[in-house]
């Protein structure tokens, strides 16, 4: 797994384009005058059963006469994102860049061009990292297997040479690597450990992501389009299109209502920040490489509302509140950024379980002071003034000190506990529609008698593994505070079969 430095540096940049980009632009969810409606426009080979001949004949036709990387990283700084992820080779096997492995190759097609070579170039002149995708099957190798209807297949010991052979070359020609995003497939936990050691071998500050399944990851990445209920204790990642039904370009796709579709993208962003997860938004080039205008306006319209709430998405912690009735929360230094996402008819949202008396709140957007109202220790805010034509308004408030909140469950001893601790969660599968996420750990907080005596009591599966851990204030001695530590270790555990 990467180190504590790699993993930091990935979560600082946040915010990435993901760009699909292939011979499955050209055909764009048509075919044969047909409109493809089943599935990703980029998996038109599969789902329009197309000839395979007639397929590979669209080399002759990739010129990539508009694919323009200096314009890609131009619209990714724009939109306010640090990286970027090219699918280097997706299911239908061809590539995009220069390879001895294949002739089925964008320099080998019309373009004549290394499009993953101009990008890494690109993002080097614009001081973006450089990431790619990179799909564990292949439609077009004899030694992979062939179409299935759920691309979650195995990979032959053929098929994964190749992909060993193909990777190295993107590993080392094309400079350094933030992240690696692999994709779909079954492999054994063998296959994806010697997948994730070439990785780390050849760019070892790369992180990896979760696709290469049997938790050989460095960080989660969730099903597509999916934002979680609730914040997680490993890195992880939401990857993103602005049309849920496609990640490649399709010319029917229906583009309408840009500051709705402007709304939902920066709200999906802020929920994501704040729940302390990176997000990565595709865009879909059209088959001459041009950025469809649609998705270049809306980039820049999150652009623009990130240069004036960056401080409230970018470098900061998951806040107090999560799924609230109003929205959401971050927290960086003495400041909590509350993101209006509904505003009550009351006018006003409560400030639950906060502790600590806020100095000031204001609107980032035009540092209005809205009113802080306190009631018997209790605090909630006025949201008067708020700007409803602002497509997520974020509060700011500030506090003489770092602010504390009390969301721990709390229990004294002797009685049960009744309600589920604060969970830990994480994914684990070895593919696609086995990755789920489970939980790590539940905590609570535990008030012991006067005395220090605590007697926890647990029921578990046979065969489960449970660890008890103890943590509070030390004193002098290290000891923990006001509880026996023997009474606390010596817990009883009554096994259920």
């Amino acid at each position: 797994m990467s180190n504590q430095n790699n993993i930091q540096k990935w979560k600082d940049r946040h915010f990435g384009m993901f760009i699909h980009y292939g011979l499955y632009s050209l055909p764009a969810g048509v075919w044969k005058g047909e409109k493809i409606t089943y599935g990703y426009s980029e998996q038109i080979l599969s789902h329009a059963a197309i000839d395979k001949n007639e397929y590979d004949a669209l080399m002759n036709d990739f010129t990539a006469e508009n694919f323009d990387a200096r314009a890609i990283t131009s619209l990714a700084k724009a939109a306010g994102m640090n990286y970027l992820v090219i699918t280097t080779k997706h299911h239908d096997g061809f590539c995009l860049f220069k390879t001895e492995t294949t002739e089925y190759n964008s320099f080998k097609s019309a373009a004549k061009r290394d499009l993953v070579a101009e990008l890494a170039d690109a993002c080097q002149k614009e001081g973006i990292g450089l990431g790619l995708y990179f799909s564990w099957i292949d439609w077009d190798s004899p030694a992979a297997l062939s179409f299935s209807d759920h691309n979650s297949d195995t990979i032959p010991e053929a098929h994964q040479q190749l992909n060993i052979a193909q990777l190295t070359e993107l590993l080392s020609n094309y400079g350094p690597i933030c992240e690696m995003w692999f994709d779909m497939g079954k492999p054994t936990v063998d296959q994806s450990r010697q997948l994730a050691d070439l990785v780390r071998e050849l760019q070892p500050e790369a992180m990896i992501n979760g696709r290469i399944w049997n938790n050989q990851d460095d960080f989660i990445v969730l099903a597509d389009n999916e934002i979680p209920e609730f914040s997680m204790n490993r890195p992880w990642q939401t990857p993103a299109s602005i049309y849920h039904e496609t990640w490649g370009y399709r010319e029917w796709q229906l583009r309408e209502n840009l500051d709705d579709k402007i709304r939902e993208q920066i709200r999906n962003l802020a929920t994501i920040s704040a729940l302390g997860g990176n997000h990565l938004l595709n865009i879909g080039p059209m088959g001459d490489g041009s950025i469809v205008p649609f998705e270049d306006e809306v980039l820049r319209g999150i652009g623009s509302w990130i240069n004036v709430n960056r401080e409230a998405v970018f470098d900061v912690e998951p806040g107090f509140w999560e799924n609230e009735y109003w929205g959401y929360s971050t927290l960086k230094g003495n400041s909590i950024y509350l993101q209006i996402h509904s505003i009550p008819e009351s006018g006003k949202i409560e400030l639950k379980n906060l502790k600590t008396a806020p100095l000031s709140a204001s609107l980032l957007s035009n540092n209005k002071e809205l009113t802080i109202i306190e009631e018997e220790g209790n605090f909630s805010l006025v949201l008067k003034g708020l700007d409803k034509s602002d497509h997520l308004p974020v509060i700011k408030l500030d506090f003489s000190r770092t602010p504390e909140l009390d969301l721990s469950h709390h229990i004294s001893a002797g009685q049960k506990l009744k309600t589920e601790g604060r969970k830990d969660w994480s994914y684990q599968g070895e593919d696609y529609y086995s990755y789920k996420p489970c939980i790590e750990s539940q905590s609570w907080t535990v008030v012991p008698d006067a005395d220090g005596q605590l007697r926890i009591d647990m029921t578990c599966l046979a065969g489960q593994k449970i660890e008890i851990s103890l943590k509070g204030s030390e004193d002098q001695n290290g000891k923990i505070q006001g509880v026996d530590e023997e009474l606390f270790i010596n817990a009883a555990l009554r096994v259920e079969s």
